[in-house]
């Protein structure tokens, strides 16, 4: 299973999950026990998430109310991409395999020197969904609009 959507669901279950040396520390309410089998059972994954986010610990979300053990805040039933971001994230997907791996200039006043990483953020935005920070406030739709209109112009 992939870590990073692994991440994200232990923070939505109100798990706090950090690396310590080599072990994988997971802290949060009892009812999660599922979700902290399913991180340990993937701890290579995770491990390689928690290095792609450049941290070593996720925190949870800050209300208790929005963990597993009672009802979420935001049921993501309530809230699906719109029709636009759906199709740039199926654009991103697709297009995996001809995304730049060198440094890139994006637009003028936006350098991508760490593309790999910057997928795998717009990865993780992807996983928190259209409630994530980035997507809420319109920033993650923006990036993917640039970087589709930068392969579509053929600049890589």
């Amino acid at each position: 299973m992939d870590g990073m959507t692994l991440l994200q669901e232990a923070r939505v279950a109100g798990l706090t999950v950090a690396l310590e040396g080599d072990q994988l520390k997971i802290r949060g309410p009892k009812c999660a026990d599922g979700i902290a089998r399913k991180l340990i059972a993937n701890k290579q994954e995770v491990v390689s998430a928690l290095a792609a986010t450049n941290t070593r610990r996720i925190p949870s979300p800050p209300s208790p109310a929005s963990h597993a053990c009672s009802e979420p805040a935001f049921p993501t039933s309530v809230r699906e991409w719109d029709q636009e971001a759906r199709e740039l994230i199926a654009f991103f997907r697709m297009a995996r395999a001809r995304l730049p791996k060198m440094p890139f200039r994006l637009t003028r006043w936006q350098y991508i020197s760490n593309p790999q990483k910057w997928y795998k953020v717009l990865e993780l935005d992807i996983a928190a969904g259209p409630l994530g920070c980035r997507a809420r406030m319109g920033v993650f739709q923006e990036d993917l609009r640039r970087l589709k209109e930068f392969l579509l112009r053929g600049d890589s």
